[in-house]
């Protein structure tokens, strides 16, 4: 937060640098993704694993945008779901925010790719994605 705070106030501080590099260096990578974690639960202040990775993603995200940590992530936190959410209202809303602003800055918002579904390898439909306002072929 504070790399967000200080990059808004004095836009080009090389103090942000230097914050984002600190926040890279605290990640843990595992299979399911990059996260952080906090040395024990702080129920009072609403301190979690996801809130702190979805707080570092969103400043990665609006800081750092081309991170190749990023995607990284987003897998962690899309894994850290409970079904459609994550463990409280807090938590989904940070993430949900951290997500939909990486969504905005990566570029895949405006998806471009070719789909198909198939049955015993008989395709029953296919198509494209693209950016919106595109056309979309569908076979």
């Amino acid at each position: 937060m504070l790399a967000l705070a200080l990059e808004r106030a004095q836009p080009g501080d090389a103090r942000v640098k230097t914050l984002l590099a600190d926040i890279e260096g605290a990640v843990i990578a595992s299979a399911t993704g990059s996260h952080w974690e906090e040395p024990e639960r702080d129920y009072y202040n609403f301190f979690g694993n996801t809130r702190s990775s979805s707080i570092a993603l969103l400043a990665l995200a609006r800081l750092d945008t081309k991170n190749a940590m990023n995607p990284n992530v987003v897998r962690w936190l899309m894994v850290a779901r409970s079904g459609d959410w994550w463990e409280t209202s807090h938590e989904t809303a940070w993430a949900s925010l951290a997500l939909s602003e990486w969504l905005e800055r990566s570029g895949d918002k405006n998806p471009s790719y070719r789909w198909r579904a198939a049955l015993n390898e008989e395709t029953l439909i296919q198509g494209d994605e693209k950016a919106p306002g595109e056309t979309v072929a569908v076979d």
